[in-house]
């Protein structure tokens, strides 16, 4: 089961990363931002499309330092570790950036998107957490969700960290 399902190598220093799965249709990927912008290359041959999310949504989960992740025009700053940001069907021109602090690490998970969306910020603060499972049994975790209330139904975004 590891050799099918681990993926390697996501982050690289300056560079996006990303694995599609045929399974379903996901692609998992990350960027480790250093003194260079990290950003989508904007052909994808694999997807059939002028750009990365031409007709795809993206979830992007914050792993390290504070960093930028620019869509567009527009800066969205995260404060750090666990921060989210969404980003909807179309957007173009996606960069990721470290902060002053030092090195940024984004995880991200995409799947194809079947409505646009707006850009949104999530911060760790206003995560729901919820304590499940029974510690006799080994088995108490906390669920992290960060939901985005107005549209959550719609979304096919979704990532997992433990």
């Amino acid at each position: 089961m590891r050799d099918t399902f681990l993926i390697n190598g996501l982050f690289q220093p300056g560079a996006v990363t990303a694995h599609y799965t045929d399974l379903d249709r996901m692609i998992t990927g990350g960027s480790l931002s250093d003194e260079r912008a990290a950003r989508f290359a904007q052909r994808n041959r694999e997807l059939g499309t002028s750009f990365f999310l031409e007709r795809r949504e993206i979830g992007i989960l914050n792993l390290g330092a504070p960093g930028i992740v620019k869509v567009g025009g527009t800066a969205l700053r995260t404060s750090g570790l666990l921060d989210c940001i969404y980003i909807g069907l179309g957007e173009k021109d996606v960069t990721f950036e470290s902060g002053p602090a030092g090195s940024s690490q984004f995880l991200f998970r995409q799947h194809p998107a079947h409505a646009k969306h707006p850009t949104a910020v999530v911060r760790r603060a206003d995560v729901k957490t919820d304590p499940i499972g029974d510690p006799t049994k080994a088995n108490r975790r906390r669920i992290q969700q960060a939901h985005l209330p107005r549209w959550r139904e719609e979304l096919s975004a979704c990532a997992g960290v433990h």
